[in-house]
């Protein structure tokens, strides 16, 4: 299953009435910004305002951030990629582009990586996750730890993320995310055993709130946002999707 490229569109969700026209193309609504990203290196972006893929952002700082959706909901990250992009006027449309080349290579991974096709696909708001080895990972209770590692989609393998407590292999590797968890015996070659994404909570808060500011009928917007959750993130456990949920009404 591929945890990125989900996009829906607004007809699937009765009630539901888009902040700006349906038919205008390459209109996007901030939904989040972190940092101080500026519109045309004037102004700083603000939740809420609506851009277009013609205009141009100016990054001050590597931390910088925004996150855009449009009326299909296809999200849309603005940031620097090296410092070589601050203090500089960057086309929205570059990043479109960007995401769409990203969104390609993840897609191409996917299929080459040995194993990745069978593997599982998990997803987390948690900053850890714990996985059964035997009932999740289809491997013997004694695989000692030094089998199992960690690979994010640059194939880095980051250190100490990765522990075996009773039953269930512990991971946590400190950023959200795509990573890919290998499984190596002997001198084999590693196998993908799973697909693990770790969400970040306050997008998908954002997220929710876009959902519920663009829903006409306000007695809708719970079965929305949850049925939108329930769509782009189909892997999370429902405990966490519910208290999410719960906090967004």
């Amino acid at each position: 299953m591929k945890l990125i490229g989900v996009f829906f569109c607004l007809f699937l969700f009765e009630g539901s009435l888009p902040l700006f026209a349906q038919t205008q193309n390459g209109l996007y609504r901030i939904i989040l910004v972190k940092g101080s990203p500026l519109r045309s290196g004037k102004e700083k972006l603000r939740d809420g305002q609506k851009i277009e893929d013609n205009e141009k952002v100016m990054f001050t700082t590597i931390s910088d951030v925004a996150i855009l959706l449009n009326v299909g909901f296809d999200k849309i990250y603005l940031r620097p990629k090296s410092p070589n992009q601050l203090k500089r006027l960057l086309k929205v449309s570059d990043f479109v582009n960007e995401t769409a080349r990203e969104r390609n290579a993840l897609k191409n991974v996917s299929v080459n990586v040995r194993g990745l096709e069978s593997s599982s696909s998990f997803q987390s708001l948690k900053d850890t996750i714990k996985l059964h080895i035997v009932n999740d990972l289809k491997r013997s209770p004694d695989s000692p730890l030094s089998s199992f590692k960690l690979f994010n989609l640059y194939m880095e393998a980051p250190n100490n993320v990765l522990k075996i407590e009773g039953e269930y292999l512990v991971i946590y590797p400190g950023k959200v995310g795509f990573y890919n968890l290998h499984f190596t015996k002997g001198n084999m070659n590693s196998e993908v055993l799973a697909e693990i994404e770790f969400l970040d909570k306050e997008e998908i808060r954002a997220e929710l709130n876009f959902i519920s500011n663009s829903t006409a009928n306000k007695d809708s917007v719970m079965n929305i946002q949850k049925k939108y959750a329930e769509k782009l993130y189909p892997k999370v456990p429902k405990a966490q999707l519910m208290e999410v949920l719960s906090n967004n009404k």
